[in-house]
């Protein structure tokens, strides 16, 4: 797999990672963009990725509330619901479909 030496004292504990993907757009993307771009490269064979940041809210896609307008409804990819950061509005996939259809 190679070798990596610390350029300095990293405490016990923290996380320390490494981005795999030549393109680095994809880190800016949603967890399924992210997936989907190790599967084509055949860094995860098979499946969605199951890291920490792919399991926990995808903060880089928040949408506004479709109930109260005025929280963020970001999808948390362990249980594959939608919940808004505002009010106590949760979703699936299906119910928010409409928008991840306006995603960029």
């Amino acid at each position: 797999m190679g070798e990596v030496t610390a350029r300095m004292v990293i405490p016990g504990k923290m996380r320390v990672g490494m981005w795999m993907l030549a393109d680095s757009i994809f880190w800016w993307n949603s967890s399924s963009d992210r997936s989907a771009a190790l599967n084509a490269v055949g860094i995860i064979p098979q499946g969605p990725c199951r890291c920490e940041r792919c399991e926990g809210p995808d903060n880089v896609r928040p949408f506004t509330c479709p109930f109260c307008i005025k929280g963020n409804v970001v999808r948390y990819g362990s249980t594959k619901r939608w919940m808004c950061n505002g009010c106590d509005f949760a979703g699936s996939d299906k119910v928010m479909t409409g928008y991840m259809a306006t995603e960029a």
